[in-house]
């Protein structure tokens, strides 16, 4: 994976996890028959899981190459995408944001670690480039997925991010 690719990731991780949870509740809601205080459960399971999953991330990740962990990752960014754009049901919603859980804590553990690896002369400017990522994502994510999904609807906004 890129660095570009890195960056990319942040960036969509941001969006992805500030948009689904912080708009759309009342479309959320009535698509899933589901009142909108029940939604944010999902922010709940996704925000207790990740507290959890950073204390096994701390001890599994050291024995894999840190590539394959962040494709790991990505593919359950990908899989939460996915289930949000197709849920069918409240159970399915909150399966979702379980992986998106993971996939966050999991970065956030080895994240701050990354710059400095790729680019040991510049560590300090590399590990400013990631996390501006998250600053990018999190300024744009929610703008930008208000405006998809007035113009697409939620379910395609949230398979987009």
């Amino acid at each position: 994976m890129g660095s570009s690719s890195r960056h990319r990731y942040l960036c969509n991780r941001t969006g992805n996890g500030g948009v689904p949870t912080g708009w759309a509740f009342t479309e959320f809601a009535k698509d899933l028959s589901v009142c909108e205080g029940q939604l944010g459960l999902k922010g709940t399971i996704q925000g207790v899981l990740a507290a959890f999953a950073v204390l096994l991330t701390i001890g599994v990740t050291g024995r894999f190459d840190r590539h394959h962990v962040l494709w790991f990752l990505l593919s359950l960014l990908v899989m939460s995408n996915l289930l949000v754009a197709c849920v069918t049901s409240f159970s399915v919603l909150l399966l979702g944001g379980m992986f998106l859980g993971i996939a966050v804590s999991g970065f956030w553990t080895i994240g701050g670690s990354l710059g400095p690896r790729l680019r040991p002369e510049a560590a300090g400017k590399a590990a400013s480039i990631i996390f501006s990522g998250v600053s990018r994502g999190n300024i744009a994510g929610a703008p930008a997925g208000t405006l998809l999904e007035n113009l697409m609807g939620w379910r395609m906004a949230s398979g987009a991010s």
